[in-house]
């Protein structure tokens, strides 16, 4: 153990450097931060960055150095942690000093010009899906898409309640069945980057819908005929109804 510690003294006069420890021995100071025990045996900083260094522009990005030494970042601070907002993409530097020793670390942030996505487009897609379920417990699955966006990597799609989401989520084109149980409801889409979620999803309400009551059925509506109901020694007669909202055949 002596000569292991005589051995790092002559290194530290060469080079600065730290060592993370897994079983807790040869420590001279510990620190911890988000998990991570790190042993620290020169003043070398080692920044810490909890987030994305790749931001958008008009943001901001917390820094934070460790070390046994003093700090010195290249925009002048000198505390061990700094908020940065670069209006394009920057690199930090944190130096630290202690008598006889002077050394660095750095972390780039990428800026990117990218404001946070608008509502999507119209979604295109059926609005009545009473067909596709049918007497099924599960109906066919129906395509419902909108344009791609520009500013946006990826998008989040939402189904109302008895409606499964069967494939697509992130794109621009989802597939979507609806079981027995769905009446109506609004599917909607977000897009998304770096940035955000767009603020106001776009929204398309789906619905079942159910064939109305026909009406009266008549022999004829205009002049208005009774339809016969004695059909005694008659061997064919006209019954009509009025069209039935929502109908798609007559049974």
């Amino acid at each position: 153990m002596n000569l292991f510690i005589k051995l790092i003294k002559m290194l530290k006069h060469l080079f600065c450097f730290s060592i993370f420890l897994i079983s807790g021995f040869c420590s001279l100071s510990q620190q911890l931060d988000n998990n991570i025990v790190q042993s620290t045996i020169s003043p070398c900083p080692v920044i810490i960055v909890t987030e994305d260094t790749t931001i958008c522009s008009g943001r901001s990005l917390l820094l934070k150095a460790y070390s046994s030494g003093s700090f010195v970042w290249s925009e002048g601070s000198t505390t061990n942690s700094i908020t940065v907002a670069p209006t394009s993409t920057t690199k930090y530097y944190c130096t630290s000093t202690v008598p006889g020793e002077n050394c660095r670390d750095s972390v780039l942030v990428t800026v990117v010009n990218l404001t946070v996505p608008a509502s999507p487009g119209t979604i295109t897609g059926p609005t009545d899906v009473c067909a596709s379920i049918g007497l099924n417990t599960i109906g066919s699955p129906q395509r419902f898409y909108i344009r791609k966006m520009s500013s946006s990597t990826s998008y989040y799609w939402s189904t109302p309640p008895n409606a499964i989401l069967l494939s697509g989520q992130g794109d621009t084109a989802v597939s979507i069945a609806f079981n027995q149980e769905f009446v109506s409801g609004a599917i909607t889409v977000s897009g998304i980057n770096i940035c955000g979620v767009s603020a106001v999803p776009r929204s398309l309400t789906v619905y079942k819908r159910l064939a109305n009551t026909p009406g009266t059925i008549q022999k004829q509506f205009y002049p208005s005929v009774t339809a016969v109901t004695s059909v005694c020694g008659i061997n064919s007669e006209v019954y009509k109804i009025k069209k039935v909202t929502y109908s798609t055949g007559y049974l």
